[in-house]
């Protein structure tokens, strides 16, 4: 791909700089949601995403002194000391600003996709990216975020999601309190629920999995249930395990 900008590096070595300061916040779900960006870290994601998304990458960054990038971006060399601080995940690549697509709101009224819509309240962004990750392997049509939820594009949620995040459909919705659904079945992961293999999944559905502690509340709880058969005086299994198994389960089940 023939490049353009890329011969021409921006050099930072203060960390006063401004465009350094920005990409610092991009290591919170506060900054994510202000500037519309994310950062991506991997030394196998980076590749996969260049050669396959391209579009998605806003800028290159790597410590001054590496080569320039295979894309027409914006490329940002950074003093040794600068780099570091920013690459807090210890990859040995460079690191990439992508743009963070549109997520619309949820709406029960609208027309339900084909098959599960999985709604996740998950705070741990290692946990909602390795669902997130589940979740495109198994052909979930979209994911709708409740506000409890951590940001997708949150460093530790990408790095756990990998380029799955980039074929992800996302929504954002109400918080788990104040979840309503009747536009479809929900179903809701539970320890006390119906065995997932007596499970016969509709044509389209919606799955919630626990909260991690506090599960789920009440008014959701007291719906349809599937619960994940296990080994007696076993400890129940985390949501990521949980939800994975039942995407699975229901993805076998497809005529």
């Amino acid at each position: 791909m023939a490049r353009g900008r890329a011969w021409k590096p921006k050099v930072i070595a203060s960390e006063q700089n401004d465009t350094f300061k920005s990409l610092l916040k991009l290591l919170s779900s506060r900054g994510i949601q202000d500037q519309g960006q994310a950062l991506i870290a991997g030394d196998k994601i980076i590749p996969e995403v260049a050669a396959h998304h391209p579009a998605a990458v806003r800028a290159w960054i790597t410590p001054e002194g590496w080569e320039a990038p295979p894309l027409d971006v914006a490329w940002i060399c950074l003093a040794p000391k600068l780099f570091e601080a920013l690459n807090q995940f210890g990859t040995h690549s460079p690191l990439l600003v992508v743009g963070v697509p549109e997520m619309p709101l949820w709406s029960d009224n609208s027309q339900w996709p084909p098959g599960c819509s999985l709604f996740l309240a998950l705070q741990n962004p290692d946990n909602l990216g390795a669902i997130v990750r589940s979740g495109v392997a198994f052909g979930v049509r979209r994911f709708v975020l409740l506000k409890e939820a951590a940001h997708p594009f949150h460093p530790k949620s990408m790095r756990a999601a990998g380029t799955g995040l980039l074929k992800a459909t996302f929504e954002r919705g109400p918080s788990i309190r104040e979840l309503n659904v009747t536009g479809a079945p929900l179903f809701v992961l539970d320890a006390g629920g119906m065995p997932l293999e007596k499970m016969s999944f509709p044509e389209r559905f919606a799955l919630l999995p626990g909260v991690e502690g506090p599960g789920v509340p009440g008014h959701l709880a007291l719906g349809q249930r599937i619960s994940i058969s296990m080994q007696p005086g076993v400890e129940s299994l985390n949501a990521t395990i949980a939800t994975a198994i039942a995407l699975y389960e229901w993805r076998r089940s497809m005529p």
